[in-house]
């Protein structure tokens, strides 16, 4: 069955099943009765495979309307189509979600508050990791970041990343490994375990914001390794700190 048929006069004149457009031949014609448009609504399980990953195209963004949670391993696990993950539901993005999406470049998340896994001392996580081109995050209400190597491999030496964490209270281990960042700015609320083993291990942190308005304890050296001024790294804290 069509899922969009047009008829008139009882008689069908059209039908659409695909994406795209058709022509009503109403030209040169006077139309003396209503023409009647009915839609179907597909039944199964909607997208195909190959619509669902963007097979058609070369690159697409991802907006969820009503979801809450993107499970572990979704299909978007080591996917170079995606650019963009926008939502203003979604509230937990489990880890590997995004793992190895080597092109995406935005994540638009306004209401999301955990990512990675349930709790914070959790085993590996990779939630946003391997993402050579993510640069530009909105996670304005972000308190948990669990498990490992959440945001590891963000970012190039020639495309550094951005990111602020006005709300995190807990960082996971390895949280910024092996990134490159223009800056991490983490705000007041950060918790008691402070700044987790290997952080910022390796890669580059141009500026690195600590706004508590106590010290910020790191677990290990290794957690602060990189954060230093011989590997161009200037540190912001409160004044009363310094």
């Amino acid at each position: 069955m069509a899922d969009i048929k047009i008829s008139y006069r009882g008689s069908a004149i059209a039908e659409i099943n695909n994406s795209g457009t058709t022509t009503l031949t109403t030209g040169g014609y006077y139309c003396d009765s209503d023409i009647k448009i009915v839609y179907t609504k597909p039944s199964g399980g909607g997208l195909t495979p190959d619509e669902f990953y963007g097979l058609g195209s070369d690159s697409y963004e991802v907006e969820f309307d009503s979801l809450t949670e993107l499970r572990n391993r979704s299909p978007f696990y080591n996917n170079s189509k995606v650019t963009k993950l926008t939502s203003n539901t979604l509230t937990w993005i489990e880890p590997n979600v995004f793992r190895f999406c080597s092109n995406l470049e935005e994540v638009d998340l306004p209401n999301c508050t955990k990512i990675g896994q349930t709790n914070v001392n959790s085993s590996d996580s990779y939630t946003f990791s391997g993402c050579p081109k993510l640069v530009k995050f909105n996670l304005p209400k972000v308190t948990n970041i669990n498990g490992q190597y959440n945001f590891s491999n963000c970012g190039t030496s020639s495309n550094k990343a951005l990111i602020v964490l006005p709300k995190v209270v807990e960082l996971g281990f390895r949280t910024f490994r092996d990134g490159y960042f223009s800056a991490v700015d983490i705000g007041p609320d950060l918790g008691s375990n402070g700044i987790r083993d290997d952080t910022f291990f390796n890669g580059r942190y141009d500026i690195v914001i600590l706004r508590k308005s106590s010290v910020v304890t790191a677990s290990n050296a290794n957690a602060i390794k990189q954060l230093t001024t011989a590997n161009g790294t200037t540190i912001f804290v409160p004044q009363a700190l310094l």
